[in-house]
């Protein structure tokens, strides 16, 4: 069952059966038991639900990588498995305690250079994504999450040194899909995140599409953004929510940009003026 040796000599080990390429693409390193049942260390795995479910078996330990070994599409089981609109659903729901950090990253194709363009794609389409029980840290991977909302539900959310591909994102939210009255702080960041016109995340918010509670950090560094960024929750049709507490931003040597160019100046249309991106609002 041997498939790879890591840089340190590491013997990588596939448990389970293969996911739908034939491949078991899915390489998950940390954590500190070594055995298939309770297993995370040095093991690969078909889909993206088996690694999860071992990551969560693996209860004292808090900090895991997951790196795709291929391009990978994630399909409705690996979704569920990453979480759902009810926060103690997935995987690591039940997590409430030693909540790990999950790094998802990507294989670089080293024959074709150490850029984005030699990353490997991770890829889920028309969908609701939600990280529930862990936080997550996407770095050095290609998104391609066109027409998804991603819900980081009030979980540690950091995108650092990635570049969205495809084509549109619905929407990224730090906080929940339903409301939250007890107290809960959390962070999005993005740094070194690139996007271009034709691979916009349409509508970033710091906070969630219900009312909550708790001290909101929207922090972007050194960023290109096309889209709009919203500091505080954004709204659900007619309905627009209400935060308490503090809501922080940090925004340095980042542009955010138009991804529709065809409107003149939107802040002289303003049925258009959330649609075309390009503009920071502390409230939508």
């Amino acid at each position: 069952s041997l498939i790879a040796l890591t840089q340190d000599m590491t013997v990588v080990q596939r448990v389970g059966a293969a996911g739908t390429n034939g491949k078991w693409s899915v390489l998950v390193q940390g954590g500190t038991n070594q055995t298939p049942s309770a297993g995370t260390v040095r093991h690969a795995y078909g889909t993206l639900k088996s690694a999860l479910t071992a990551i969560n078996a693996d209860t004292t330990s808090n900090s895991f990588k997951i790196t795709f070994l291929d391009d990978y599409t994630a399909d409705q089981a690996d979704l569920w498995a990453m979480g759902s609109s009810s926060f103690t659903s997935g995987a690591l729901g039940d997590r409430t305690t030693n909540k790990p950090t999950i790094v998802f990253t990507g294989a670089a194709n080293y024959s074709t250079g150490t850029s984005y363009s030699s990353w490997t794609t991770f890829t889920s389409q028309n969908q609701r994504i939600y990280f529930n029980g862990f936080n997550a840290y996407f770095t050095h991977v290609n998104l391609d999450w066109r027409s998804s909302t991603v819900y980081g539900n009030q979980n540690n959310t950091t995108f650092d040194d990635v570049k969205f591909i495809g084509g549109a994102v619905t929407a990224i939210y730090g906080g929940r899909y339903y409301s939250n009255s007890t107290n809960v702080s959390y962070n999005l960041k993005f740094k070194d995140v690139e996007m271009t016109k034709d691979a916009p995340v349409k509508q970033i918010f710091g906070g969630g599409q219900g009312n909550s509670t708790g001290a909101i950090n929207l922090t972007m560094t050194n960023c290109t953004i096309y889209g709009n960024v919203y500091a505080s929750s954004g709204p659900d049709g007619n309905y627009t929510y209400t935060h308490t507490g503090n809501v922080n931003v940090t925004l340095q040597d980042t542009k955010i940009r138009r991804f529709d160019t065809t409107v003149v100046d939107p802040m002289l249309d303003p049925p258009v003026i959330h649609t075309v991106g390009g503009s920071f609002w502390g409230l939508y």
